[in-house]
């Protein structure tokens, strides 16, 4: 309707003298059915000037209206301001003009069809498609009359008037729409004369087809069932149009969709089962034995209208049973309560909604190799059924001291697609995730995880998760050349960008292959290997141990030296006939007394006994038997056993502890050794003594007895290389310069300051490590270094920096270190305690590298910017730190970026001899080789003999400088 009604086509007549105009087909309500004489003048006066200006053109009828004009001012309509406003330009029409008007209705419509007929050959105006014809004039409507004159002095007699009409739709709407009714629609027009001349005439609203019921209100004349109304305004007038119409109804059909068990199924779905209200109703081997059976029932709604012009803001309420369902469908919808609000904002012609119970599908886990599990649920039905297994196949492609590469082919054969697939694959063991690389040869962007799978610190397993599987291809390699084992200590990684990093650790990392002849990761792994009556065994270590399956029987080797540990009966109970179970590097003897565990972990240094109390049992002490081989003996210091051979002290066992397996913060350090000996067998006990701890009614269980055996001579020192120093006195400033006590054996470092509140004591903590750092070439040039600490702890209320300063004393730790640093700050400074972490490592960046000593030991102070600057602390601010004595994947690590020079190995000739040996020729040559970077890492020497077009190459081991040539003959 905007589009149609905002075209009128105008026909005014502009009159010099007192006259009345007529409608083409009714006239107005209110004028008098017989015309006088005067009437008829003026009639015929109007007809000559229309006449004119018909033929001049100087009068433009047809009104423009824009979309921004579209502003409902009536209150009646304001809820309808979100109604479509259409913006129509003005155009300017050729006049039209009246041949005349009757006194009588007849002759007005006789008129009226002549100007109709002229305006349609003149191209001024369209015929209305709506303009009734006389029988449905005198049916429908009674005869209106209009009496209309204008005063001659108005305007000048035969001249051109020319106008610039103005109009604004002010609202078009519809009201209630309701199923089978026709829709009624209001719309209101503001007419407007912009000229200072009145202006006259008849007015057609080109309405659409296909609408009825047609009113159109214009001051006190109402017309009905026509297009076209007279007009007359004066000078700069305004008058409302008020036009009713009605347009063909909304209708609907309903559709039943019927949901069937063979709908729910892929074709390739086995094993089907299927459930009502949870009792099984129908088994099924596969689809094809499957009948036709209806689960559910939905429906399909479409609501439709063969109206001209679109339906605004359409909501149809829908009755549903469930609000279990799905809906899909044209415009919004909202359910609640069970019934569906539908709410279409514009139907132009019709619009559909589908309204289906719904249907949840479960995928079950995916395991290559085995059906995969589904669950679809759909109303009071539950169906379960499974689907082929998905595939995955691997290929070794290369496998070497120096490559490994394996491809893995991953697919499915089901119709249905297998989403969030876990594909895991394992890897010869590495330390470090950059020796790894993955190719995801179906470019979906995958990305992966490394795993230890079994707690050895090393990566063995390489995970990833598929979105969605269907036929994908993936690489995995693994560069061994990268990672040189330079000593127990320290790793060195190759960049690839002509840099090296080092990875120096506070405690053992590697151990040396006696058969490869090199430093290889230590691997904690234990192993199906039988010795000596002992059938586990972990030998990648520093040291070997050796595990019994038949009794709870343990040895531990090193060199020359052995012990080996046997439980036997207790006070409180008797050996029980257990089961043992590896996993990684753990051996559990499971139930080996009544509601006891015995669990030995093999370390990167040691062993570590556990006895696991599973249930509150009276006991008071433990047993063991140890024998030690050849001259090894035991002593005692300090509530720590050492095994000592020709005055060594090789074994370290700890003193004992307990704690809570799940809450190990829970601890009680309440133990004692008492050691008797009989030969060179010896007679450990562990004595509780506090019991009252294992007993209180708090205690949750299960509880840990903790004594853990270090190899000491594996690494002389490394205990004592870390440790904490600390002061405490009333006075800051006595605090600061006077240690008061130490610690180089705990498990942890203390770094910052703290104010007693009870006691006004100031305790100053200050750490101290050393590292090996002699496989860092003499001749390198460092680029970047940094401290890494794993966090344990932060109480800092006030957050302070970490800074490193060179530590000038040396160990074992004791007070003596509290004052021993050179007081040069060698870090960045950017550290601070507000980013402190206690679920990973403290990065501390160094910046002044002469804190690094190249082919030495580097150590360390590291203290808080506050206690440096002499800042009184007002309460806690202090972090703690694991300790070399925590264990692998907690110590201390300093981290060292360097170049070399570019200078390459080189090798040169120095002498040769030529003998005969038992008839054949013998051929001595003799080389030189350097290796500029001091690593130690050439591998073999290469001398090609002969021309240049013709020459063989020998090849040999740099471990000697000789090569022999044997000639076959003299």
């Amino acid at each position: 309707l905007i589009s149609s009604i905002l075209y009128p086509s105008l026909m005014a007549e502009v009159s010099t003298d007192s006259g009345n105009g007529t409608n083409d087909e009714y006239t107005a309500d209110g004028s008098d059915e017989n015309s006088s004489s005067t009437g008829k003048e003026d009639s015929n006066s109007n007809e000559d000037i229309t006449q004119e200006d018909n033929l001049n053109g100087n009068f433009t009828p047809e009104p423009s209206f824009s979309q921004d004009d579209l502003d409902d001012t009536d209150d009646d309509h304001k809820e309808n301001d979100d109604l479509a406003k259409e913006e129509i330009s003005e155009d300017s029409n050729n006049p039209t003009q009246d041949e005349g008007s009757s006194s009588t209705v007849n002759e007005d419509t006789h008129n009226n069809e002549d100007i109709t007929q002229k305006n349609n050959s003149d191209g001024n105006f369209t015929s209305d498609p709506n303009s009734y014809d006389t029988d449905s004039q005198n049916k429908d409507v009674d005869p209106m009359k209009k009496e209309t004159s204008e005063d001659s002095n108005n305007l000048p007699q035969n001249k051109n008037v020319e106008q610039s009409p103005d109009g604004n739709l002010e609202y078009l709407e519809h009201g209630e729409i309701i199923f089978g009714e026709p829709v009624r629609w209001k719309a209101k027009i503001r007419a407007g004369n912009p000229l200072n001349e009145t202006v006259k005439g008849n007015l057609s609203l080109d309405l659409p087809e296909g609408i009825f019921d047609i009113k159109i209100c214009i001051g006190n004349e109402t017309y009905y069932n026509t297009s076209k109304i007279w007009i007359e305004l004066g000078p700069k007038e305004e008058k409302e149009i008020y036009v009713e119409f009605s347009t063909p109804p909304v209708d609907n059909e309903t559709e039943y969709v019927n949901v069937t068990l063979s709908s729910l199924l892929p074709s390739e779905a086995r094993n089907i089962r299927v459930y009502e209200n949870g009792t099984i109703k129908w088994c099924y081997n596969s689809t094809k034995n499957l009948s036709n059976i209806i689960i559910a029932r939905g429906k399909k709604i479409r609501i439709y209208h063969s109206s001209p012009l679109p339906y605004h803001n359409v909501t149809v309420n829908i009755s549903i049973e469930s609000n279990d369902v799905s809906v899909e469908g044209d415009g919004n919808y909202v359910l609640k309560n069970g019934i569906l609000r539908w709410y279409i904002s514009n139907l132009s012609s019709s619009a559909n909604i589908t309204i289906m119970p719904n249907v949840e599908r479960f995928q079950g886990n995916v395991t290559f190799g085995k059906p995969v599990e589904w669950k679809v649920r759909c109303g009071n039905f539950v169906i379960r059924y499974s689907t082929p297994a998905p595939i995955k196949r691997e290929f070794l492609e290369k496998n070497s001291e120096r490559i490994y590469r394996k491809r893995i082919l991953v697919s499915s054969n089901s119709s249905l697609a297998y989403k969030n697939v876990k594909v895991c694959t394992r890897i010869p063991e590495v330390r470090y995730d950059l020796q790894v690389s993955f190719d995801d040869l179906d470019h979906q962007g995958i990305s992966y995880n490394l795993l230890d799978r079994d707690g050895n610190n090393l990566f063995d397993t390489i995970e990833w998760v598929i979105p969605e599987l269907s036929h994908q291809n993936y690489v995995v390699s693994i560069d061994f050349n990268r990672v040189r084992f330079a000593d127990r200590f320290a790793d060195h990684i190759d960049n690839y960008d002509g840099t090296y990093t080092a990875y120096i650790y506070s405690g053992p990392i590697n151990y040396y292959d006696e058969n490869k002849g090199c430093f290889l990761p230590i691997n904690t792994t234990i192993e199906n290997i039988s010795y000596n009556g002992f059938e586990y065994a972990n030998l990648k270590n520093n040291f070997a141990v050796y595990f019994d399956k038949d009794k709870a029987r343990v040895m531990l080797r090193y060199k020359d030296c052995s012990v080996i540990w046997n439980i036997g009966d207790q006070d409180f109970g008797k050996i029980q006939n257990f089961d043992v179970f590896v996993n990684g590097s753990t051996i559990t003897y499971e139930n080996i007394f009544d509601g006891i565990d015995l669990r030995y972990r093999v370390t990167y240094d040691g062993l570590s006994e556990e006895i696991i109390l599973k249930k509150p049992l009276d006991i008071k002490s433990l047993t063991e038997e140890i024998e030690l081989s050849g001259d090894c003996y035991c002593e005692e210091d300090n509530g720590t056993i050492y095994l000592c051979s020709k005055g060594s002290r090789i074994f370290e066992i700890k003193k004992p502890f307990m704690k809570e397996e799940n809450d190990p913060a829970e601890r009680c350090y309440d133990l004692r050794y008492e050691i008797k000996r009989n030969g060179s067998t010896y007679y450990i006990t562990k004595v509780i003594e506090n019991l009252s701890w294992l007993k209180d009614a708090s205690r949750e269980y299960p509880i840990v007895l903790d004594p853990s055996v270090t190899i000491v001579e594996v690494d002389p020192g490394s205990g004592e290389n870390d440790g904490y120093v600390y002061g405490r006195d009333a006075d800051y400033r006595r605090a600061r310069k006077i240690a008061t006590g130490y610690s180089n054996s705990a498990t942890t470092l203390y770094i910052g300051q703290y104010k007693n509140l009870f006691t006004g004591d100031y305790y100053i903590y200050r750490s101290f490590l050393k590292f090996d750092t002699s496989s860092i070439p003499s001749i390198a040039t460092i680029t970047s270094a940094a401290l890494k600490l794993y966090g344990y702890g932060d109480y800092s209320s006030t957050d302070f920096h970490i800074r490193l300063t060179k530590w000038t004393g040396d160990t074992p730790i004791d007070t003596g270190d509290y004052l021993q640093s050179d007081g040069k700050l060698y870090d960045d400074g950017s550290f601070s305690t507000s980013s402190f972490t206690t679920s990973g490592y403290n990065t501390i960046r160094i910046s002044n590298y002469s804190l690094i000593t190249k082919a030495g030991y580097t150590k360390i102070c590291v203290a808080s910017d506050r206690d440096i600057s002499g800042i009184q602390p007002t309460g806690s601010e202090y972090v703690i730190v694991y300790s070399y004595e925590k264990g692998s994947g907690y110590r201390p690590l300093l981290i060292v970026t360097y170049t070399l020079p570019n200078n390459p190995p080189s090798a040169s000739y120095y002498g040769g001899a030529c003998d005969i040996y038992a008839g054949k020729k013998v051929t001595t040559i003799q080389t030189d080789h350097i290796d500029p970077d001091g690593a130690d890492d050439v591998d073999d020497c290469r001398l090609r003999i002969g021309s240049q077009e013709s020459y063989f190459t020998l090849q040999w081991n740099v471990d000697t400088n000789t090569y022999s040539i044997v000639d076959g003959t003299a």
